[in-house]
């Protein structure tokens, strides 16, 4: 079994989260912190609270700078995750865990039903359940599309003289109202999932260790659990 160890606890953990995935995940979050507070100022400009930071980022000019700045870092995370999916057998692996299958549309049916008061039977979840495979394949669609329209936007001159004013304003009002959608997104729902939600795997710092305790394994993921037992068994 993966990265067997025991915390202080004496929780036996195991390896939920490989270093390059942390390492990405790391680059992620702090490219998402400044491009929010960096872009979110300028898209509510007018506010008290959006002056305040502007003073705070050294104004106009700076702000310009910073976000840019952030968006290369998002640039970067994502083509290092795509070498990593695609040419590396451990994030190949993971990969091939995310890609939909019909089990996750009966999970989901099922979650809803449990939801409604009906007396079924708890999905049993693999490495990805439905919620971290939506989750991800949004998140990956959500930042492609916002580096795309930033470096529109970024090129405003070189793009102006491809497309007419009005598709220069609809790239715009999409890239300010996709940043709102995907803040919210992240830190009401990943956030919830990850750090509150009874039925999470991960401890509150798994993202720095990338170890989560088997026995949230076994009882939350259990055919991963069963695919680590065999593991172990195997000679």
């Amino acid at each position: 079994m993966a990265a067997e160890k025991e915390n202080a606890s004496g929780l036996e953990m195991v390896q939920w989260m490989p270093l390059a995935l942390r390492l990405q995940h790391g680059v992620l979050v702090l490219s998402v912190l400044f491009l929010c507070l960096s872009g979110f100022v300028l898209h509510f400009h007018q506010s008290a609270v959006a002056e305040f930071f502007i003073r705070l980022e050294g104004g106009f000019a700076a702000r310009g700078i910073i976000h840019r700045i952030a968006g290369v870092g998002m640039a970067v995370v994502v083509m290092w995750h795509f070498i990593y999916v695609v040419f590396t057998e451990e994030g190949h692996r993971q990969l091939m865990k995310l890609v939909p299958a019909r089990k996750d549309l009966r999970d989901f049916a099922a979650q809803v039903r449990r939801n409604l008061g009906q007396d079924v039977a708890a999905p049993e979840l693999d490495r990805f359940g439905f919620r971290e495979k939506f989750q991800y394949w949004a998140v990956a669609f959500l930042t492609i599309m916002m580096i795309a329209t930033g470096i529109l936007l970024w090129f405003g001159s070189e793009t102006m003289a491809l497309f007419p004013k009005f598709v220069i304003d609809i790239i715009r009002i999409f890239h300010g109202s996709e940043a709102t959608f995907a803040f919210v997104a992240i830190f009401l729902w990943h956030i919830y999932n990850v750090h509150a939600s009874p039925g999470r795997v991960t401890l509150p710092g798994t993202a720095l260790t990338g170890v989560v305790p088997l026995e949230a394994v076994r009882k939350l993921h259990p055919v991963e659990f069963e695919r680590l037992r065999k593991e172990r068994e195997r000679p």
